[in-house]
């Protein structure tokens, strides 16, 4: 399909309210629009802290919350172009997570938004479900260029973006609405051409590594991407990996270090966290993993 207008856009759309999108990966079985039978499940995933957290999703959420989106919002974004929502269900048809298109143009774009029930969180699901939307959207509806975002420190988020294929941008400053006030948020760009199957230099620096003294542990917790982020002279969400540099023995986190990849090339930066920290700790942790990004990446290092 070819978008030259909003007619266009807006007659993909319309058959987009009967599609149902295979995946048959992570155990998701398909994407299909949301119906009433979905309220239990979207009340129970939707109450939960870490959704609170991240998103705009009311707090607490309850059953008309559901209704109402299910019943008015998706069936209206479908008609004016402000959304297209998927329930990702397993092969039961159980709710396991919702993802969706946000305000699509005639110029071939739109944002991407996703939730995760926590019954069904580290496996991969929103991964191969925001995978499955993004080739959709492209085959199915015409769109050229598709964009995550999430509030800084929204590290799962940006692990499932990654292993979608969209490619990390930096942050952008007041670039998101967040319960309601403007604030700094982590952004990705995915476009039809990008190349598949995605680049998995991330989750190949997920490892711990040893080094002395000190214990490189990757970054999985929100409050230390944070530090990162506040920490080091690049947005905390661009580089392949990020380290927190622990003291073996105390657990302090006195660095966090950063392997940035562009090819087959990379570059290690190694910062101190704070006015307390060790001062050998950098040094340290940019040494473990520019040794690990030889060795074991076998990335080439100036």
């Amino acid at each position: 399909m070819r978008i030259d207008t909003h007619a266009d856009l807006l007659a993909g759309l319309a058959d987009a309210a009967e599609a149902v999108i295979p995946v048959g990966a992570a155990g998701v079985h398909q994407l299909r629009q949301p119906t009433p039978a979905d309220a239990p499940g979207f009340v129970l995933a939707c109450n939960d802290a870490t959704a609170a957290r991240w998103t705009e999703l009311p707090a607490p959420y309850d059953h008309s919350h559901a209704m109402d989106f299910i019943e008015r919002m998706a069936p209206r974004g479908l008609v004016d172009g402000s959304m297209v929502a998927f329930t990702a269900t397993d092969e039961t048809d159980d709710v396991l997570a919702v993802v969706s298109l946000h305000r699509l143009t005639s110029d071939g774009t739109a944002d991407v938004g996703f939730w995760t029930a926590p019954w069904a969180r580290r496996r991969g699901v929103a991964t191969a479900a925001l995978h499955a939307l993004a080739r959709w959207a492209f085959e199915h509806l015409g769109l050229r260029r598709l964009t995550w975002r999430a509030l800084v420190g929204n590290i799962a988020s940006l692990h499932t973006a990654t292993g979608a294929g969209f490619v990390p941008a930096g942050t952008q400053r007041a670039g998101l609405r967040h319960r309601e006030a403007y604030v700094n948020c982590w952004h990705a760009c995915l476009v039809a051409a990008d190349p598949q199957p995605v680049d998995d230099v991330r989750p190949r620096c997920a490892v711990e590594i040893a080094a002395g003294a000190w214990q490189l542990q990757p970054i999985v917790a929100a409050e230390d991407a944070l530090v990162a982020e506040a920490a080091l002279p690049v947005s905390a969400c661009l580089p392949a990996g990020l380290w927190a540099v622990r003291d073996a023995v105390t657990g302090h986190a006195d660095a966090v270090t950063a392997l940035l990849v562009a090819d087959d090339r990379g570059w290690v930066l190694s910062v101190e966290t704070g006015a307390q920290s060790d001062p050998s700790a950098a040094p340290a942790g940019s040494a473990a993993v520019t040794r690990y990004a030889r060795r074991a990446l076998g990335l080439q290092l100036p």
